[in-house]
């Protein structure tokens, strides 16, 4: 989750390096830091050679596969959706109110 000192810092890079606000300011510091964890996590998953195992762990989820890809798919959309939500309130209110 996010602690308050990374909570300050995007207030504070809203501050000093975003002047305008704009939206696409802050589509920009959701976008690219998503587009990083993205490529670690994906990097992970094949160094790991834990992909192997995910149809396995598909066939074992209790309500099945479909249910297991759109839990995954769901999470990954309220993460976002949480993402999106806490730079639009750091950008409308300070994050150390």
């Amino acid at each position: 989750m996010y602690s308050r000192w990374t909570l300050a810092l995007t207030q504070l890079c809203f501050q000093k390096v975003f002047r305008r606000g704009t939206l696409m300011e802050i589509i920009d510091i959701i976008f690219y830091p998503s587009i990083v964890a993205t490529g670690a996590a994906v990097v992970g998953l094949f160094a790991s050679r834990e992909w192997k195992s995910l149809s396995k762990e598909m066939e074992l989820y209790e309500l099945g596969k479909v249910a297991y890809v759109m839990t995954i798919v769901w999470a990954a959309i309220a993460w976002q959706v949480f993402s999106v939500g806490l730079v639009g309130l750091i950008f409308e209110v300070s994050s150390l109110f």
